[in-house]
C-alpha cells in the first residue's frame, strides 16, 4: 500500500535509477533511501489521517515525524553494518551475535522512536490510557516492589 506510491514517485517522478541498476554507490544509496523515506512518510500520512478521525489535531499527531524516524532507523542500521562488514569479513547476513546485536538494535530503537508516534494518539484518546501516560518503567517497578499492583492495572496479571 505504502510501495507503490512510493516507488512511482522515486522512479517516475523524480527518474532516479532503480537501486540494483544504479551505475555507483552514491546514486544506489540516493534512490534507495529516497524510496524508504517516502514509504515511510506515506504511511505516517495515512496514519496522521487516522490520528485526525480520531480528534487528534495535525499539529499534535507524532505520525509523520514518528514513521521517519523508523526510516532513519533502518539508514543507521545499514551505515552501521557497512561500518563494520570489512572487520568481520562478511558480505551477506552474520552469524547469531550479529542476529543478537540487530535484535538489540531493533528493540532500543523501536522503544525510543515509538512513542513519538504513539504518545500523542493514546494521550489524546483519553479514559484509562491518558491516566497512565507517560507510563514510567521505574515507577512501574517501584510500585510493584511495595506492593501496590492495582495502580497499574496489575492486580490480576501477578498471583
Amino acid at each position: 500500500m505504502c510501495t507503490k506510491p512510493a516507488r512511482y514517485i522515486t522512479f517516475n517522478v523524480l527518474q532516479l535509477p532503480r537501486t540494483k541498476s544504479a551505475p555507483n554507490l552514491p546514486v544506489r544509496l540516493l534512490s534507495r533511501y529516497t524510496e524508504l523515506t517516502l514509504v515511510f512518510l506515506v504511511s505516517g500520512l495515512l496514519h496522521l489521517y487516522v490520528d485526525m478521525a480520531q480528534g487528534i489535531p495535525w499539529r499534535d499527531s507524532g505520525a509523520i515525524r514518528g514513521f521517519l524516524m523508523m526510516a532513519l532507523g533502518i539508514m543507521i542500521e545499514d551505515s552501521v553494518q557497512s561500518a563494520f562488514r570489512p572487520l568481520t569479513g562478511q558480505k551477506e547476513k552474520g552469524g547469531v551475535w550479529a542476529r543478537a546485536v540487530g535484535y538489540c538494535w531493533v528493540i532500543l530503537w523501536l522503544s525510543w522512536a515509538t512513542p513519538v508516534w504513539a504518545y500523542p494518539t493514546l494521550r489524546g484518546n483519553g479514559g484509562a490510557a491518558s491516566e497512565s501516560l507517560p507510563l514510567s518503567v521505574f515507577g512501574l517497578v517501584r510500585e510493584m516492589r511495595a506492593g501496590d499492583m492495582q495502580s497499574y492495572g496489575l492486580a490480576s496479571w501477578v498471583h
